[in-house]
């Protein structure tokens, strides 16, 4: 859901509508050839309501049977014709008979959930939650850094299985009085972990040497915790990955000592993780979300959460927003808008991997609200 190498162009056309019927008609490519005309054929015919022409088990001959100029084709046995009365056609055109914007538009909708649903349910990660240490003193974090030695890092976890998932600390955490914990979103994975300055890995640096010029006493938690969607997967568009993700997540903010003040920082579709984490309580004092899709609710107060909601769009960030929810999927309302009720944060030009650039005034202020819970005076 960012923009960048390697996004899906879903991120660029003009509307929802569109971009649906992008990865509706995507997905249907892979199927098989023996279905894959038949399956478009009905297709046009349910959303239309007019017979699609090139139909099967008909003549090539039929084609001259048309009431409007075809353009001539090698015939194959995907490609047979049947004829289109001129009675049909004429019912087509008569008013009432064609499926208004709003019923093509909701049918497209079911019809992509539907087969994003199927795809997702096929292809699960299959990821193992990444193991906590049984507690938080010096000693037992210095022995799972030494566990997963990698120089001059500190990591309570780390797995390749998969994309790969790792738990960074920066900062000294078993001394800490605060506990910023990062939460990246989609597209992200072990061989990234410090590849942009959304990534787990560089975003918690950032946020530890901005918070070092407020004081001591803040350690921060980079968290690669759960199996982030694929830009390229239908999953993307569903809460399915994130409600995994949540699950993990509790477990950590569960597992962190009581006397630490903990803030959450998340990015993108990290930040449907994060809500979904913190809704119906949590020890969490401030969510923090930036370039946010959505936190899968109306409004900030459907969390039922204590923690502060705090919500940053920089003006060229082009998540996609649609304000739309079904079930498991879209995110509901965008969380910057008036009626929402989230604490609107000021992200100045940002783009949608710019949020924590290091010296920027995002970042400042971001950090300044989950190290105090307050706005940065001016």
């Amino acid at each position: 859901m960012k923009r960048g190498t390697g996004v899906s162009r879903l991120a660029y056309m003009p509307d929802v509508r569109a971009r649906l019927h992008r990865m509706f008609f995507r997905a249907a490519s892979l199927l098989p050839g023996s279905v894959h005309g038949r399956f478009l054929r009905r297709f046009f015919e349910w959303m239309h309501h007019v017979p699609d022409p090139r139909r099967y088990d008909a003549e090539p001959f039929e084609i001259d049977t048309y009431d409007h100029p075809v353009r001539p084709y090698a015939v194959t046995a995907y490609e047979r014709v049947e004829p289109l009365s001129r009675d049909r056609a004429a019912r087509a055109r008569e008013p009432g008979t064609t499926a208004s914007p709003r019923t093509r538009l909701l049918r497209t909708v079911l019809l992509a959930a539907a087969l994003a649903a199927g795809t997702a349910a096929a292809c699960r990660p299959v990821a193992a939650e990444l193991p906590l240490p049984s507690a938080f003193t010096a000693r037992a974090l210095q022995e799972r850094y030494e566990r997963d030695a990698w120089p001059g890092r500190q990591f309570l976890a780390l797995s390749r299985q998969g994309d790969g998932q790792a738990i960074e600390v920066v900062g000294d955490l078993a001394g800490a009085r605060r506990a910023i914990v990062y939460v990246p979103g989609s597209g992200q994975s072990l061989a990234a972990f410090d590849d942009s300055q959304e990534s787990p890995g560089r975003a918690a640096r950032a946020l530890y040497d901005e918070a070092a010029t407020l004081g001591p006493g803040t350690a921060v938690i980079g968290w690669l915790g759960y199996d982030t969607p694929s830009l390229a997967h239908p999953e993307i568009l569903t809460t399915w990955p994130a409600d995994r993700g949540a699950r993990r997540l509790r477990s950590l903010l569960s597992a962190l000592p009581r006397t630490l003040r903990i803030s959450l920082v998340c990015h993108s579709y990290g930040s449907v993780v994060c809500a979904r984490a913190v809704a119906g309580g949590s020890p969490v004092r401030d969510l923090i979300v930036t370039g946010s899709p959505g936190l899968g609710v109306g409004q900030a107060a459907d969390l039922h959460t204590s923690a502060r909601v705090w919500a940053a769009l920089g003006s060229n960030d082009d998540v996609l927003r649609a304000g739309l929810r079904i079930g498991p999927f879209g995110f509901g309302a965008d969380p910057v808008s008036a009626g929402f009720g989230a604490r609107v944060v000021d992200a100045g030009d940002a783009w949608h991997h710019t949020y924590l650039r290091p010296g920027s005034r995002t970042l400042t202020r971001i950090t300044h609200i989950a190290v105090t819970g307050t706005r940065r005076a001016a």
